[in-house]
This record gives C-alpha cells, sequence and structure tokens, in this order.
C-alpha cells in the first residue's frame, strides 16, 4: 500500500478519481465545501475575581459554609464563587439565572484539597435555595441553567464558568424512585426524574464547562433548545471527565445528551456508560459539532452519535452549521460488550429516508483513531461507521480503522460501513486486514452508487504493522517507532483546521509537533 503519495478522492457521487504523484500535493477539495470556524482555545484554571467584582468563598471556615446560603440570583458580572473541597459532598443544588460578560464572565469554581481531591456537589437529598426559576428545571439537575421567571422571554442567561467540581447524583437509576432531593418550592424530598442531569441547561449562551468530573447522573450533560426565543448556543466542554451516567436497562440518557447552536468538545474523556444502563457515550443534536482531541472509552451503546434535531426542529435544522461536523484528532476505544457501530450520523434509529430533520451533510473526520473490539462470542457484527441515508457524507483521510479481538472466539463480521451513507472523499486511512468494505457486499446493501472495493483493500494492513503501544498507561494505542502510521499522513485542506494538539491523558490536550516529513496518521504523533 501505498500511503504517501496516492491517493484516492470521491466526489458526492461516488464517483472515482484517482490522484497518484511523485510530488506531495494537497487534497483535492469539492467545491461545495462548507466548514465551520473553530475558536482558539481560551481556558483558564483560575478562581480569581476581576478587578471591582467580587468573590463569595464557600467551605470550612469561610464566608459561606452552604451553597444556599450564597446568593446566586445576585451574582454580577465578574463574580467568583469558591466551593472548597472538603471530606463530605455539598448536598445542594446550583441554580444560576444570571449573566456574564463576554469579559467578565461569571465563574462557579471548586478549589481541589491539597491532595487535588475537586470539591463533590452531590445531588442526593440535595437542598436548593429558593430562587425565580421554574421548579420543573430546577429538578432536573444538580447544576441548573436557565432564565428566571421575572426575566423577559427571549432572553437567557450568558457569559458562565463551571470549572473544578466533580458533580454526582441526579439519577434514578434503578426506576425505583430511591433518589431523592428536597423540591425547591415544597420543601419535601421528591423522587427525581430518570432524565435528571449533572448539569441541565435549558437556556444558556457562551457556557463553559471546564476539568469537572461528571457521574452518576442520569444524563452526564443535558442541553436543549427550543426555538429561537429559548436558546442555547455556544456550548464549551473542555478537559472533562464525562462517565458513569445512565439509567440501568434504558437506552435514553447519556453520557452527554445535547441540542444546541454550537457545540464545541476538546480535550474531554467520555465515558464509559454506567454498568448496566444502555446510553450512549455522546450524542447531539446540535448545530455545528466540533470535536476535537478526545477520548472516547467503552462500553456504550453508541460512541458518537449526532442525529436529528428535535425540541429545536423549525430552527437548529435550518442553520447550515447543521450539516458540517467536525471529529478531528479523537481516540475511541471500543470494548467487547460495547456498540456495534463507533460513528452514527444521520438519524435515530435505522432511518434510511432522506427528510430534512436528518443531517445530511458531511462528517469532516481525520485524524482519528478508532479502535473496535470483540468476537462472535459478544457481538456478530460490528462496524465502524452507519451513516443513514445517501445524503449524509463522510469526508475522511488520515485515521486509523484498527480491530483487535481479545480472543476466546472467531472474529467479528467487522465493515467499515454499515447500509447507507456516501463517501465525498476517502484516503490515507490505514484499516485492519481483516475488516470488510460494508456490512453486506451485496448491491442492494451499496445503495448510494458504485464504490470500488479495492480501494479500502489498498489500505489494509496487518495489525502487528500498527505497532501501537497497548502497554503503558496514559499511551494507549500511540504509534511505536515502526508503526506504519508513522510519517504517513496527507496534508490537511487549507479549509479545514489543522491538527495542532492531541489528547493528554487522563483529561486535557497537549501540543502535537510533527516530528518527521509529515504528520503521523491517526490521533497522536509518535514521539
Amino acid at each position: 500500500m501505498t500511503t504517501k503519495r496516492c491517493y484516492f478522492f470521491f466526489i458526492v457521487q461516488l464517483f472515482l478519481l484517482t490522484n497518484c504523484s511523485d510530488d506531495f500535493e494537497k487534497f483535492p477539495l469539492e467545491q461545495e465545501m462548507q466548514t465551520l470556524p473553530v475558536e482558539d482555545f481560551n481556558y483558564s484554571s483560575s478562581c480569581d475575581p476581576a478587578e471591582g467584582s467580587r468573590k463569595y468563598e464557600v467551605g470550612p471556615d469561610k464566608e459561606y459554609q452552604n451553597l444556599v446560603d450564597v446568593p446566586f440570583e445576585n451574582l454580577q458580572p465578574g463574580d467568583v464563587v469558591s466551593i472548597h473541597a472538603r471530606e463530605e459532598p455539598y448536598y445542594e443544588k446550583i441554580l444560576l439565572t444570571q449573566s456574564g460578560t463576554e469579559e467578565l464572565p461569571i465563574i462557579i469554581c471548586g478549589v481541589p484539597d491539597a491532595e487535588g481531591n475537586l470539591p463533590t456537589i452531590s445531588g442526593k437529598n440535595a437542598r436548593s435555595r429558593n430562587t425565580d426559576m421554574k421548579n420543573i428545571v430546577a429538578s432536573l439537575g444538580v447544576i441548573a441553567i436557565t432564565k428566571s421567571n421575572s426575566q423577559p422571554y427571549g432572553t437567557w442567561p450568558k457569559n458562565i464558568e463551571i470549572k473544578n467540581l466533580r458533580v454526582i447524583g441526579a439519577n434514578q437509576y434503578l426506576s425505583d424512585d430511591s433518589q431523592q432531593f428536597y423540591d425547591m418550592v415544597s420543601g419535601e424530598l421528591v423522587p427525581y426524574s430518570a432524565g435528571a442531569a449533572g448539569i441541565r441547561i435549558q437556556m444558556g449562551e457562551n457556557i463553559k464547562i471546564q476539568n469537572n468530573i461528571i457521574e452518576y447522573n442520569g444524563n452526564g450533560i443535558f442541553a436543549v433548545t427550543n426555538g429561537e426565543m429559548e436558546m442555547t448556543r455556544n456550548i464549551h466542554l473542555y478537559g472533562n471527565i464525562i462517565r458513569n451516567n445512565g439509567t440501568k436497562d434504558i437506552d435514553r440518557h447519556h453520557n452527554i445528551y445535547i441540542e444546541v447552536d454550537g457545540l464545541t468538545s476538546i480535550g474531554n474523556q467520555f465515558g464509559p456508560i454506567r454498568e448496566g444502563a444502555k446510553g450512549g457515550n455522546y450524542k447531539s443534536r446540535s448545530a455545528g459539532d466540533r470535536i476535537m482531541y478526545n477520548r472516547f472509552v467503552g462500553p456504550a451503546a453508541r460512541q458518537l452519535d449526532l442525529v436529528e434535531s428535535q425540541n429545536g426542529y423549525g430552527f437548529i435544522h435550518t442553520l447550515p452549521s447543521f450539516r458540517v461536523s467536525y471529529f478531528i484528532g479523537n481516540v475511541i476505544e471500543g470494548s467487547e460488550d460495547g456498540a456495534a457501530s463507533i460513528l452514527h450520523y444521520g438519524g435515530d434509529g435505522d432511518n434510511g429516508t432522506p427528510s430534512d430533520d436528518l443531517r445530511q451533510g458531511t462528517i469532516y473526520c481525520y485524524n482519528n483513531t478508532f479502535v473496535l473490539k470483540g468476537n462472535k462470542e459478544k457481538s456478530w457484527r460490528k462496524m465502524f461507521c452507519d451513516l443513514n441515508t445517501c445524503n449524509e457524507k463522510l469526508y475522511a483521510f488520515n485515521n486509523i480503522f484498527f480491530y483487535e479481538n481479545p480472543g476466546g472466539a472467531e472474529d467479528s463480521e467487522v465493515s467499515m460501513f454499515r447500509y447507507n451513507g456516501s463517501v465525498s472523499h476517502f484516503s490515507n486511512n490505514l484499516i485492519s486486514e481483516s475488516v470488510a468494505a460494508w456490512y453486506k457486499t451485496d448491491d442492494d446493501q451499496n445503495p448510494c452508487g458504485e464504490m470500488d472495493f479495492g480501494i479500502i483493500e489498498n489500505m489494509k494492513i496487518s495489525n502487528t504493522d500498527f505497532d501501537m503501544n497497548t502497554a503503558e498507561t496514559g499511551k494507549s494505542y500511540h504509534p511505536m517507532s515502526e508503526s506504519r502510521v508513522v510519517d504517513n499522513g496527507m496534508e490537511i485542506p487549507e479549509a479545514l483546521p489543522l491538527v495542532d494538539k492531541q489528547f493528554k491523558y487522563p483529561n486535557g490536550i497537549e501540543d502535537r509537533t510533527i516530528n518527521g516529513e509529515s504528520i503521523d496518521i491517526g490521533a497522536f504523533e509518535f514521539q
């Protein structure tokens, strides 16, 4: 296989062009290529207030012993609520209705203890300050963000940062009403809804959620848009660990479940889902998904689930950015018991009929490391990509598609694609030799146009040739010195974001510097 000088390009109808040259060339681009802006990474771990703003200290021997004593409803731009770690959790909720500004955000900030433990905010039997907020929204999160009842319709909180906290306990895991909280209005203990979240954003804009551990909730983070007058926009998830959320035997609750205008996720660990739950790691109904430099860990029903708009239908699906998604520089570690497919793009379920509410756009997918695990004892079939209709398009290059069988039974039937989907570009990927092209190779299972299966055959290598580190904690699936991924990546088209970062274990990012002739294939650069 030639990986550096020879590559293959498909237009949307899957008409095959080949371009092999002795010179290093850029990819040909589709004339109709649509892209998304990616903002500079601007995240701060500071808990210091701006000059002239107030700092509310909460914790042992501090001004406030309890969160319910803090006047969250009176927070002003630049104010900081600094929550100090203590031995026991804070069994209290945080309800936010006020706005900061871009220069002076409102900051809710945890202060770790001497051992680095974050303060824990638990929804178990949690009390909340009586706040001018819809009681139903207050009931659905340990931290809840929405407009106050007295604020004008069509407005919502803006410019809020939540960081350095462990948020747990808003769930009904066993569906038995055993997990409860104190109702904000009545003061009585009442059961959580199964879909309650660690962080619930009913309405909000420019919300940054950074360096938190969010676990043991129904949904880890839930955010919704209900139209232009009830908006959630520009949500940033950076450097969080979001795991162990979900409801036993239920498939509707996920580590994140978000429908917003603009979702940026960088340097997070997503997964696994809570034991016994059947939800996914990352479910988004959003416009403008930017998913970069994250780690996804199974098991989960789906690792990545980008589907149609629901509550925001009539608005979200009309945005051009709803038709464009970035999946760049991620490492996705499947499990034997995990998802049958890693990347799902289109709409819920097996809907194969094109319609306006489905994605019907392009997912740009490059420099990722996909790992499928399993065998026929656990899962008869597995696939890397599941696109609902011929109007969902994949633009993929510089990816690793790696399948490993832990042993004990014969290989699963593994394929690159499921039933449908168009490939607008597929080049310079490396694929395990046991992977087939489609779920079935019959013509009726490839309805989106003729595809030369030789394309995938030419990208296959042995698992030995991948030569990736699987033994060292924090270095899983990093390339070793003899790996075929080293120096074999293609130049990234000018219209798309560069890959200059990579995931840093256990959460966060670090600079990625090209060490050789060209960028390495996959999520990590050989060091």
